[in-house]
């Protein structure tokens, strides 16, 4: 049986007038699709749904003079914050750029990443040429800017803040009008370290964490060419150039570029005009004046330390190292620390920390006499971490000795449409024996619990639908119930989350960002990071009037068993000094991390007691003290305890690997009264040390100005007595 070919086929193979005309419209065909995605302009866009949508949004609006806030369901707190910062801060990036919008602003608010990413808002075609703006931090369109919140209400406005500054950027440079945009675009061809970097620029100062990452990106010889950056990293890198400028030329110097360059539309020229040097030249000088800083400033090292092989792949985010608590570490430098465990405990009458584990499962219940699972010790340091690639998230358990390495968990694809790194969010269980994975699947946030014994026929899923976001988690001490650190209806709040019961307790209420909660073993403390100005939780606070977020922030600690409103304020650091990764090591010890030196360091505290009153019997008040303990160079990330192993871990970034230190906590441990360690000296970075000389100038000028004043007053206190005294009657000599 034979079958008829096509007569397109048929006419190709014996040639002719017929062929040739199907070939030459075959490739007029791909050739205008060509063409049309060469110098596509936006005008055309493909129909049909790009993203996959779990939730149906609903959307409402406020419209305000010079902008309006769209909004979807649960995000009307949002929207009001958004709104109340727009009112007073809109203004302000106006006048600091020098250029106002004539069009109002259109600002689209959505309650986290995952739901913008369902949203076919802006989708731009992968096959387009600007298909690469899917990427960054915050996406707008002509006068449109999406906002997303993520549990954090400083980063959110910082998201504001670039959005208003890069639609005020655009326009100014390139024109209002979208026409005059795209015709302006092909006129002058600026890269992103300029334009994104000026939005990061007028966004936000400069402070410690930018100045901590340039060192590392100086150290490791980055930025020697700027065209060949891109994404987050020209964002940064310009806004390293600009601070530059701004510090070597003054900082009307870069409103002056953004005038020149946008009337001249070019960006050689634009440096030649505006500040008399070649761009060559300017590079040259951006790359010197940050290596000079830190020139001749002595740091500790990363002694005693393990490089994690494999962890240096481009474009990928490694992040959430955490150390089993029942793992025990076989390292030289512990072994003190370890067999004094071990005698402790065996004092006890319980398995000691560093030593053989005896099974104490008999035949029967084990089969072989050997044990149970939960009697059998883990051999080497167990510790798990993350990893994304331009969205693909894995999680990892490594053992180190010996060099292991699976995962037990992945989500997500590696495209680049804008990945979140927000989750999975990791944390031990007690035991040591499960591991607990925060992630949101098909748009629900989900707890996952990994049993490392039965691996994936013991995977445990609860699914936690009231909250929107969870930023942190950890286990209580006997394992049923999870404190989380979760936003809901635009608040960001510690709750306790009871496992068997599924219910919640909500420990917070108010509008500042509250982090990181964890357990302090053997007490009814549960610490915590937040921004809050003072002990107490205000609930009820309203979202239009709330004020700015400090980018500081402290240590609290919440009572669970008394409850109450007011919390203990562990520590009292200024607005720029950041408290965060709280570790407990026993009941009266932690470790935390600080930025007080302009760097990331690590730090000691402890707990105690002084009297506060006496009357029928004798009153205590908690006190919390805390010292430095390192002066490491630039690039500490993470830090965790186990206090089993007698050791603590620190994740550090040296030459584009990630390092992690062991440090045994034999100095910290005392069965007495502890005392804290010697204090490590922290040399300021140059950045640190500019701002404390300038907060010293300031505060000399204040005494200054507050002594004249307080003369100044004096002196009409004492002319008003005099008046007073003169006017009074039997004063004076008589008339006549």
């Amino acid at each position: 049986m034979t079958h008829a070919r096509p007569c397109f086929f048929d006419c190709l193979q014996h040639g002719g007038r017929l062929g040739k005309a199907w070939l030459w419209l075959l490739l007029t065909v791909v050739t205008t699709g060509q063409g049309q995605a060469q110098f596509y302009t936006g005008s055309e866009m493909s129909f049909g749904r790009k993203r996959v949508q779990y939730e149906k949004f609903f959307w409402s609006y406020y419209r305000f003079d010079g902008f309006d806030v769209y909004f979807n369901r649960k995000g009307k707190n949002l929207a009001l914050y958004t709104a109340n910062y727009l009112q007073y801060h809109l203004p302000e990036m106006e006048q600091a750029i020098g250029y106002q919008t004539q069009d109002a602003l259109k600002f689209i608010v959505f309650n986290r990443l995952s739901d913008f990413k369902q949203s076919n808002i802006g989708y731009l075609d992968e096959s387009s040429e600007t298909g690469y703006n899917t990427g960054g931090v915050t996406r707008f369109i002509d006068n449109k800017v999406f906002l997303y919140f993520e549990g954090d209400y400083a980063a959110f406005e910082r998201q504001i803040r670039r959005g208003m500054a890069s639609v005020l950027l655009t326009q100014a440079i390139s024109g209002a009008k979208v026409s005059t945009q795209y015709k302006n675009s092909y006129l002058m061809d600026l890269p992103a370290w300029f334009t994104e970097g000026l939005a990061a620029y007028f966004s936000e100062p400069w402070n410690e964490q930018y100045d901590e990452r340039i060192q590392q990106a100086i150290l490791r010889n980055d930025y020697r060419y700027l065209s060949g950056v891109y994404g987050e990293d020209a964002a940064f890198a310009g806004h390293a150039f600009w601070y530059f400028i701004a510090q070597q030329y003054g900082t009307d110097a870069v409103p002056r570029c953004v005038r020149i360059v946008a009337s001249e539309r070019n960006m050689d020229k634009t440096f030649r005009i505006a500040l008399n040097t070649k761009l060559k030249d300017l590079l040259k000088q951006f790359r010197a004046f940050y290596a000079e800083r830190e020139t001749g400033r002595i740091r500790d090292s990363l002694g005693h330390h393990t490089v994690l092989k494999r962890t240096n792949k481009p474009e990928t985010v490694y992040s959430r190292f955490t150390v089993n608590p029942g793992a025990v570490w076989r390292d030289s430098a512990l072994t003190a620390s370890q067999e004094a465990l071990s005698r402790t405990a065996a004092r006890r009458g319980e398995q000691g920390a560093g030593g053989n584990a005896a099974g104490k499962g008999t035949a029967a219940a084990d089969g072989a006499g050997r044990g149970t699972a939960a009697d059998r010790p883990r051999h080497g340091g167990e510790l798990a971490f993350t990893s994304n690639w331009l969205g693909r998230a894995k999680v990892y358990i490594q053992s180190l000795h010996p060099p292991r390495r699976r995962c037990v968990y992945r989500t997500g694809a590696a495209v680049n449409d804008m990945p979140d790194y927000s989750f999975p969010v990791l944390a031990w269980h007690p035991n040591g024996h499960a591991l607990g994975i925060v992630t949101e699947e098909k748009g629900r946030t989900t707890l996952i619990v990994y049993d490392l014994e039965k691996r994936r026929k013991g995977i445990r899923r609860y699914y936690l639908d009231y909250f929107e976001k969870i930023t942190s988690f950890s286990f209580s001490p006997d394992g049923r119930s999870i404190a989380i650190a979760a936003s809901s209806n635009g608040q960001s709040d510690i709750y306790l989350h009871n496992l068997t019961a599924g219910t919640d307790r909500q420990i917070t209420f108010d509008l500042y960002d509250d982090r990181q909660p964890t357990f302090i073993p053997g007490t009814s403390l549960l610490v915590f990071e937040s921004n809050r100005p003072d002990d107490t939780i205000r609930k009820g606070e309203k979202f239009e009037v709330a004020p700015s977020m400090k980018k500081g922030s402290n240590l609290f600690a919440y009572d669970l068993r008394n409850g109450g409103i007011t919390l203990f304020q562990m520590t009292d650091v200024n607005d720029r000094v950041r408290l965060s990764d709280p570790n407990p090591i026993d009941g009266r010890r932690m470790l935390f991390l600080t930025n007080a030196s302009g760097k990331t360091d690590v730090a000691a505290g402890g707990f105690g007691r002084v009297m506060d009153r006496v009357d029928t019997a004798v009153h205590y008040r908690r006190t919390f003290e805390s010292v430095p303990l390192t002066n490491l160079p630039a690039g500490l990330r993470e830090i965790d305890v186990s206090a089993k192993a007698g050791a603590y871990t620190s994740l550090g970034l040296e030459n584009g690997r990630y390092v992690l230190a062991v440090e045994p906590l034999s100095p910290l441990r005392d069965e007495l009264y502890p005392k804290l360690p010697t204090p490590a000296l922290a040399t300021p970075t140059a950045f640190k040390s500019g701002i404390l000389a300038k907060e010293a100038r300031m505060a000399r000028r204040k005494a200054v100005a507050d002594s004249l004043a307080a003369a100044e007053k004096a002196e009409e206190a004492a002319a008003t007595a005099d008046t007073a005294g003169a006017a009074s009657p039997g004063t004076g000599r008589p008339a006549g």
